[in-house]
């Protein structure tokens, strides 16, 4: 291999025409101009130089290899130009995954911060759920994932991975507007153990949300509906089939939907999440992970980064 700093040398005697000035230019002696080029000539292993008693001239492979060397030394340059744009967040690509509420109610704000403060870098987004979402981290082929897990769930295995809290929403109790068995307006999850209840779709071998609460309730629920949506979940709820547990940014048709604050069990939240590689040095993820926690901030109880 061909040392780049000995290809400069080459470049600067093709273009200034003698050892002297190519010593003057990088601040070598002449002597140490030509130890450098005799070095490159043992490397290339042919003769660069034809040496006459006051001067020197490149042979055919010698000006061969300085156009070469002008070329090499040129990407370089660019490449190290390149290094410090994506160290100083002027350029650079930040692959993104999100889940649909975060996608509508998180990530806007944290998308026009980011684009105003660091306009050289190039963001691709999809939507994930959490799981997908962090086998697709750990595989390389996003950078960041907002991901959720609730509070009353076992916690899952983040080998490879660093999460940081965004903040918490709580988990509100989606009934029927008039279809509540009290005057108040907070629930216990007991007092609906003899409801229907619009449940979850989770992979299998998990348990839903509405099945692990209801039972820290001390029940087991009936649920003859399950939505992939929330969205689908409250239509099930706003037309009279069955009740259910939502996070609170995904609460909407509130003209039919009673939105009761759950009492017991106490503690039921949706934890949000900025999931990275733990072994990442992108310094996009943490500029977005900055982004989003100041987007959470106004909608989450939400924690500095």
């Amino acid at each position: 291999m061909l040392d780049a700093k000995r290809l400069r040398v080459l470049a600067e005697l093709s273009r200034r025409g003698t050892i002297v000035a190519v010593a003057r230019e990088l601040g070598y002696t002449a002597s140490a101009v030509s130890q450098q080029l005799a070095q490159l000539e043992r490397e290339a292993g042919v003769v660069l130089l034809e040496r006459h008693a006051r001067r020197v001239q490149l042979t055919l492979a010698g000006r061969v290899l300085a156009e070469h060397a002008y070329r090499v030394l040129s990407e370089l340059e660019a490449a190290e130009h390149a290094v410090h744009d994506v160290a100083n967040l002027r350029a650079g690509i930040l692959r993104m995954a999100t889940f649909a509420t975060a996608a509508t109610e998180l990530l806007p704000l944290a998308l026009r911060l980011f684009r105003h403060r660091y306009p050289g870098i190039s963001l691709t987004i999809i939507e994930h759920e959490t799981e997908a979402a962090r086998a697709a981290v750990l595989a390389d082929e996003i950078d960041l994932a907002i991901t959720y897990q609730y509070s009353c769930s076992p916690r899952p295995d983040n080998r490879g991975l660093q999460q940081t809290l965004l903040g918490a929403e709580p988990m509100l109790l989606a009934v029927q507007r008039n279809d509540s068995p009290s005057a108040h307006s907070r629930a216990r999850l007991s007092d609906y153990a003899e409801a229907e209840w619009v449940g979850d779709m989770v992979p299998p071998g998990h348990h839903s949300v509405t099945e692990i609460a209801c039972r820290a309730g001390g029940f087991e629920p009936r649920v003859p509906y399950k939505a992939v949506s929330y969205r689908t979940a409250l239509g099930l709820v706003a037309s009279g089939f069955g009740i259910a547990l939502i996070p609170e940014l995904a609460r909407q048709r509130e003209d039919v939907i009673q939105y009761l604050p759950v009492d017991e069990p106490q503690g039921l939240a949706r934890e949000i999440f900025v999931t990275c590689r733990a072994s990442d040095a992108n310094p996009a993820v943490r500029a977005m992970s900055i982004a989003l926690w100041e987007s959470a901030s106004s909608s989450l109880r939400s924690t500095s980064p």
